[in-house]
């Protein structure tokens, strides 16, 4: 769960990084979505971008199977 709070504030950031995109793909799949939906909020008014908005459909696309 520590984890988890380390990302708040750096989810962007660590989407675009190949491991950070693991960690916080994990971190979605392992963790009850209580305590995860700040990462999907992390995104609100901010897919302009198109890297964020390529990382963001590859993350909803795991999310999502």
């Amino acid at each position: 769960m520590e984890i988890v709070k380390e990302l708040y504030g750096h989810v962007q950031k660590c989407i675009k990084d190949q491991n950070g995109n693991h960690v916080v793909q994990k971190c979605i799949e392992c963790v009850d979505p209580v305590h995860v939906n700040f990462i999907i909020d992390a995104f609100k008014g901010q897919v302009s971008s198109a890297v964020l908005l390529q990382c963001l459909i590859l993350l909803l696309q795991y999310v999502m199977l």
